[in-house]
């Protein structure tokens, strides 16, 4: 998927960190474009769309955690393996 080349494992997890940052906030964005276009377009009650607003902001909520908390295990991955070739490169 990604062929690029980094000059080091700092720079290639700063790189996914910041894709991950930009998926969050398009997410984010998203999020809000869909709820100004239900607000503009919904015939329910206000209370009815406030509570489907708010479980819509859960799920988005709980995504996010999710996709963050896969990032962050993968960073820790490529630290352990990182790490371990440095140490069988010293002996």
């Amino acid at each position: 998927m990604n062929n690029r080349m980094y000059y080091s494992a700092e720079a290639e997890q700063r790189a996914q960190g910041e894709r991950l940052a930009l998926a969050v906030a398009a997410l984010i964005l998203g999020a809000g474009v869909g709820a100004v276009i239900a607000l503009l377009f919904a015939q329910q009650t206000g209370k009815e769309v406030r509570e489907q607003l708010n479980k819509q902001v859960e799920d988005g909520r709980e995504q996010a955690d999710d996709w963050i908390d896969d990032a962050r295990k993968r960073g820790e991955k490529l630290r352990d393996k990182v790490e371990d070739r440095v140490q069988s490169m010293r002996g």
